[in-house]
């Protein structure tokens, strides 16, 4: 048997696993077998897989045979002898880099170039019985490659990858950085709120190497050992990093993420004549799993010196060993998390680089937090390992399958560091949108949270007032309602103390206004033509925000001409008598409140002088208002009228559709049932008697929602004029939005 040349002792032997392996087996090649020759290595000028990356998921215990093209570029006498079934091994070459061991299924030949289609053939085919094994102790210098497999990776120099070549200075040491964003709730990189963060730097050395070993044998078509088989692989590695986990969202989750790929040396071990090529590969994984906690960050600096070793004679055994320190680094939690991130070497001994081993070694730390409780968090750390194999091979009797997954280590250190108690987290806000007013009570609302000992209550204060009341730890809503008796700035402090002694405060600014009345002209409207000698109604509205009850006694109407006979107050139902001056008016309606701020309105309206014979004067005064919104059922119409020769007066009330713009539907204009009448002794102004609308379905069929309409009510006195008659006034009014 031949092995490879410069086999370096691991410092954690195999043997120290225990059992060590059975003694040496002659190999005994299949007669189907055919190494390839260096003649035919050189002519292999492909080697495709078709069904990459399935085939190579040695972890998927269903996975599919790898099938491949091999490509000579030149025929050979070992190609021309060459049959279907026969299984091709060879060493690793240009374009199979990690050797090859394959099954014929067709051969083909265009000119000199011959195409052989394979698939994947396991070792027990190429060799009925022998052993491999190998120690290794990798280096630097046996990196073929290195690969920056996340986008924040980054290796000596800054560099995010490395290959092997003339002329390039091999990697001095295994390390590299990262601030790697693991899992991203909404997949958008500019809001990092819901996003779990990794970050740190890792220095590693494979000191301890790789090795491994397989055997199998039978007598007489039976297996010689218990299943034929016996395995060993051991993978070690000294490592120190330092790791930090942050978060933002409060959610659960279970994600890893590769870092970094290392690429070694192919090994070859001959079984006989046959090779059997060992590919190294390690991969440095990152992970966090449980339920991640808004606002969570927790990390350490981590030692880690260990080997992982799995032995199989007849069932699998553990023979690893662990040599590890840890030191807390920041670490806190507002809320409840339970939650492990992990940074773990994943090693890789594949088989012509398809089927083999693997183990993942490496540190964890784990972040225990609950609110409430004391204390609220506690980081605990430890080591983790695991190790797995799929391997097939071929007794004759029946092909026997090596898959196992292995957790073999485990070990919690204990707890490196935990919170110290935290004061109560206060939070003070307003009810309502915008300042308070003077003298209307106003909602306050806070709420306190202690880690330690939950809700608490709050006790609120102001700068000018003084103590202001307490809010009960779990009311609902967390508030209380004060009515503020002078104006200006005040800052309102809400405080809370926990079991420990701790206390917090949060502070809000307000500023108390005393705002004036807002008012508004009703009537007359603006540019509205009247005559010398006429009376009118005046109407407005107003709101004092100091009063739950307006005062019209506090409401004063005013004209730029002081001849003009005007009412006291707004109360009742107040009019203007123009006086014998034609200038344009300027009517005013101002409203005090109880300190004497002052609000108001004006409408300008022109005056001409006194005709024969008056026009009537009519306003509707219910509905009123900008297109108010009423229901379609019980609609009283109420009308004012006013005739200065106190003549008889007839009045007609009508009503029309509009479109959804405001505009007149042509055609659905009628009189409203009931709604006309005579009425005298109007010369100071007079209202008319109430008229009902029952149901507007009556008028307008569907009329119960999202239809507008315009209410008439004409006035004539029996006079031709001039001024023309009838008069004419309008109101507005819309149906509530119908709801689907």
């Amino acid at each position: 048997m031949r092995y490879p040349s410069g086999i370096a002792a691991l410092a954690l032997l195999l043997a120290a696993c225990g059992g060590g392996s059975p003694s040496r087996i002659e190999p005994r090649i299949d007669p189907d077998t055919r190494v390839l020759s260096p003649q035919s290595r050189a002519s292999l000028s492909g080697f495709t897989l078709h069904n990459a990356p399935a085939c190579q998921d040695y972890t998927n215990q269903n996975r599919p045979l790898c099938q491949a093209t091999l490509t000579f570029s030149a025929d050979n006498p070992q190609l021309q002898a060459l049959e279907v079934g026969q299984v091709l091994v060879s060493e690793p070459s240009p374009a199979a880099p990690y050797g090859l061991l394959q099954k014929v299924k067709s051969i083909s030949r265009a000119g000199n170039t011959v195409t052989v289609q394979t698939e994947e053939a396991d070792i027990g085919e190429a060799l009925e019985q022998g052993e491999a094994e190998f120690q290794k102790t990798l280096t630097p210098s046996d990196l073929q490659s290195a690969q920056a497999l996340a986008q924040s990776v980054r290796f000596a120099g800054g560099l995010t990858s490395y290959s092997a070549q003339g002329g390039v200075r091999p990697m001095a040491t295994l390390d590299f950085s990262f601030d790697e964003v693991l899992y991203d709730q909404d997949n958008n990189l500019s809001t990092t709120q819901d996003q779990v963060r990794v970050s740190g730097k890792v220095f590693f050395d494979v000191q301890n190497g790789f090795s491994a070993g397989v055997s199998w044998k039978k007598v007489f078509g039976v297996p010689a050992y218990p299943n034929g088989v016996y395995f060993k692989a051991a993978y070690g590695i000294k490592q120190s990093a330092e790791v930090k986990v942050s978060s933002g969202l409060g959610y659960s989750i279970n994600k890893e993420k590769e870092l970094a790929s290392f690429n070694f040396t192919p090994i070859t071990v001959f079984v006989g004549p046959v090779p059997l090529v060992f590919v190294p590969s390690l991969k440095m994984v990152v992970n966090a799993s449980g339920q991640v906690s808004a606002g969570l960050s927790f990390g350490a600096t981590q030692s880690l010196n260990a080997q992982a070793c799995l032995e199989y004679k007849d069932g699998f055994n553990n023979c690893s060993s662990f040599g590890e320190s840890f030191n807390a680094g920041l670490s806190g939690a507002n809320a409840g998390a339970s939650v492990r991130g992990s940074l773990l070497g994943k090693a890789d001994v594949l088989l012509y680089g398809i089927v083999g081993p693997y183990a993942k070694l490496g540190g964890y730390l784990e972040m225990d937090a609950a609110v409430p409780r004391n204390p609220v968090w506690r980081l605990s750390a430890g080591v983790e390992a695991y190790l797995g194999l799929h391997l097939g091979i071929d007794l004759g009797v029946t092909e026997f399958r090596l898959d196992y997954d292995l957790k073999v280590y485990d070990k919690n250190l204990g707890t490196i560091a935990q919170a110290t108690p935290q004061p109560p987290s206060v939070t003070l806000t307003q009810a309502g949108l915008g300042s308070p007013q003077l003298l209307k009570p106003y909602s306050l609302c806070a709420t306190a949270y202690d880690p330690q000992d939950g809700p608490k209550a709050v006790s609120l204060s102001s700068n000018v007032e003084g103590s202001l009341g307490s809010i009960a730890a779990n009311a609902t809503p967390p508030c209380l309602t004060y009515t503020f008796t002078t104006e200006g700035p005040r800052t309102i402090t809400a405080s809370a103390s926990n079991s420990a002694g701790q206390s917090s405060s949060a502070t809000l600014s307000l500023n108390v206004q005393d705002p004036p009345p807002s008012v508004q002209i009703l009537n007359p409207k603006p540019n509205q033509g009247f005559y010398v000698g006429q009376t009118v109604l005046l109407q407005g509205s107003w709101l004092d925000p100091s009063l739950s009850t307006q005062n019209c006694a506090s409401a004063v109407w005013k004209s730029n001409v002081a001849a003009d006979t005007l009412p006291s107050n707004a109360c009742g139902t107040p009019t203007i008598t123009f006086a014998s001056s034609t200038s344009p008016r300027t009517l005013t309606l101002e409203v005090s409140n109880a300190r004497g701020k002052k609000g108001s309105a004006t409408v300008n309206v022109s005056v001409s002088p006194a005709p024969t014979n008056y026009p009537p004067n009519a306003l509707i005064t219910q509905p009123a208002g900008v297109n108010p919104e009423i229901g379609y059922t019980q609609i009283a119409l109420k009308g004012w009228v006013q005739d200065n020769e106190n003549q008889m007066l007839t009045y007609t009330w009508k009503i029309q559709r509009l479109d959804g713009s405001g505009n007149p539907i042509s055609g659905t204009q009628q009189n409203v049932p009931g709604g006309s009448g005579n009425i005298s002794f109007t010369s100071s102004g007079t209202d008319l008697p109430t008229v009902m609308i029952a149901n507007l379905t009556s008028l307008y069929a569907g009329a119960t929602c999202g239809l507008r309409f315009r209410l008439f009510l004409e006035v004539t006195d029996g006079n031709a004029g001039p001024p023309a008659r009838p008069t004419v006034a309008a109101q507005d009014f819309r149906l509530p939005p119908c709801i689907n």
